[in-house]
Order: C-alpha cells, then sequence, then structure tokens
C-alpha cells in the first residue's frame, strides 16, 4: 500500500561519518520501501542550514523534527500524526 505524502515534505538528514545516523537509515530506508515519501539529505547540504539541523540523524516531517535514532515503527508514527 501507498501511502499518500504529498502535503508532506520528509527529509532524512544524516552523515556518513555518524553512528547513530547508520543505525537510523535502515528503518528509514524500509518505510520508503513501504511508500513513504522520503528524501534522505546527506551533509553537507544547504538545506541543513535552511531547516536548522544541527543535530543527527534527524527526520524531518513538515516542521516537526524527530531527533535521535528512531525504530521503523516510531518513525512510521511520527509521521502517520502529521499526515492526520
Amino acid at each position: 500500500m501507498v501511502k499518500t505524502t504529498l502535503l508532506l515534505l520528509i527529509l532524512f538528514f544524516t552523515a556518513e561519518w555518524c553512528i547513530a545516523c547508520k543505525e537510523a537509515k535502515p528503518s528509514i530506508l524500509l518505510l520508503m520501501l513501504e511508500g513513504y515519501d522520503i528524501e534522505i539529505v546527506d551533509h553537507p547540504d544547504k538545506r541543513f542550514k535552511k531547516h536548522n539541523i544541527t543535530k543527527l540523524p534527524t527526520l524531518l516531517i513538515n516542521k516537526k523534527k524527530v531527533i535521535g535514532t528512531r525504530t521503523k515503527e516510531q518513525y512510521r508514527e511520527a509521521i502517520d500524526e502529521e499526515m492526520d
């Protein structure tokens, strides 16, 4: 089932050197396989400054920031809350 996220901006901010990002990335990739429209943004990217991203990993859902490593279910819940 494809999740409609047309009204959501979902960005996952990460960096190659970030161990916590490496732990969180598989959950994000699984959500993407399930149909969530998530863009992975690697450091350095100008959007880090634009969205004031100072901690990694960060999942940005519109203006809501989910900072730190979470389970796939926790990330899904955060996204789904913003879809309601």
